[in-house]
């Protein structure tokens, strides 16, 4: 997508038809939920959430991969110029924001499912227990899977998010996110994922698992986010949710 590259019209011609399709196909808002005792007051508004398809069946679950997505959108939003997708990117990551904000532990679940706006969306997912409704009543989605396994995708889309903006708010997300990590996922030798991101206080029932390469994504996309902003500048490096910067050829 990068301008002056070899066949980047073609190339940003099929990206915009892919968040076009995205955007019509994939992405449904949440109905408003209205037991709110405790939540931030924020939590009042509807927020986007990525979804997948089944034919003519509409998945309306969101992984943490979907904060991935939000911060390709937004990068491929500032190669092409498109302000609309810009707000397509911003909604979705506000939303993995929201995830997080909303869980006890700070640390969003790694799935979750939502009721989308009535008459949206042929949907297939509905809560299917007291627990489930209580859930949705309270913050508007429920767990799927309520592990927290550090997955590097909420970070890296903050880091794109502040790269391309300028927002502090983007930095302000990152330091709430570290602060939930230090404080849930840190063990005497070293940090442990969670069992339920909605249970804290008791041990955290941390899971006794690091992934190998956390520190190398994770941390790596956070420490960059506070760095200078012209250390590995995202429009001559590309980087993967693994945590690697390739220098772009151009």
């Amino acid at each position: 997508l990068l301008p002056g590259a070899r066949n980047s019209r073609v190339y940003q011609q099929r990206w915009v038809q892919a968040v076009d399709q995205l955007r019509s196909s994939l992405t449904s808002r949440s109905a408003i939920a209205f037991k709110y005792q405790d939540a931030p007051s924020q939590s009042l508004s509807s927020h986007l959430y990525l979804g997948k398809r089944n034919g003519e069946w509409y998945l309306n679950e969101m992984s943490q991969r979907a904060c991935a997505v939000a911060g390709s959108i937004l990068l491929g939003a500032h190669f092409v110029q498109r302000d609309d997708f810009l707000t397509i990117g911003k909604s979705l990551l506000e939303t993995c924001r929201y995830l997080h904000q909303s869980s006890p532990s700070g640390l969003a679940p790694n799935v979750v499912s939502w009721t989308p706006v009535p008459g949206s969306k042929n949907v297939t997912f509905q809560p299917s227990s007291d627990h489930q409704q209580s859930e949705v009543d309270r913050v508007g989605y429920w767990a799927v899977d309520s592990r927290y396994t550090f997955r590097p995708d909420y970070a890296q889309g903050l880091l794109i998010a502040y790269r391309v903006t300028g927002e502090e708010k983007y930095r302000a997300w990152a330091w709430d996110l570290f602060i939930a990590l230090r404080q849930h996922c840190k063990t005497p030798f070293g940090f442990a994922g969670l069992k339920n991101t909605s249970q804290t206080g008791i041990g955290d029932q941390h899971d006794d698992t690091t992934p190998p390469t956390w520190a190398a994504n994770t941390f790596k996309f956070l420490y960059l986010i506070f760095d200078d902003v012209h250390r590995l500048s995202l429009d001559r490096w590309i980087t993967t949710a693994g945590g690697h910067f390739v220098r772009s050829l151009q």
